[in-house]
């Protein structure tokens, strides 16, 4: 089963043949491996030409999108695909 980029590069992208529809990835250091050197094999997962990807290696954004979370800024990979 898929999960994460994978699962939306496969259930929303691969489905969903609109061209108006984009998707923005901000990958974020969350393992200790992840790092922009890393960057390369993540967005494999996504290659669709509507994506558009970017490397947050601070996780500024997902700190300020989970700044009031309870479950803290780790839990972005459960959002659900808007």
């Amino acid at each position: 089963m898929p999960s994460g980029a994978s699962e939306v590069q496969e259930k929303v992208l691969d489905t969903v043949k609109d061209q108006d529809v984009g998707v923005y990835a901000v990958w974020l250091p969350v393992l200790g491996i992840d790092s922009k050197a890393s960057l390369a094999m993540a967005t494999k997962r996504l290659t669709d030409p509507r994506v558009r990807q970017y490397w947050d290696g601070k996780a500024e954004l997902g700190d300020a999108f989970f700044s009031d979370s309870k479950s803290g800024w780790r839990s972005l990979g459960r959002l659900p695909c808007l």
